[in-house]
């Protein structure tokens, strides 16, 4: 998602929906116990584990 920009983006990229990437980032988010994104009404950054 960092190298094309956005989520939206992202999922272009991919062929997948938004939903699908979110769960796939989630899940990989809770098998590693960290996180991978700062999510705020601003949009998300990348955490130094995401980085």
């Amino acid at each position: 998602m960092h190298d094309a920009g956005s989520l939206q983006a992202a999922t272009r990229q991919l062929h997948i929906t938004q939903p699908a990437l979110s769960k796939a980032v989630k899940e990989l988010e809770n098998q590693y116990g960290v996180s991978l994104f700062d999510r705020s009404a601003r949009g998300i950054t990348l955490t130094p584990y995401g980085q």
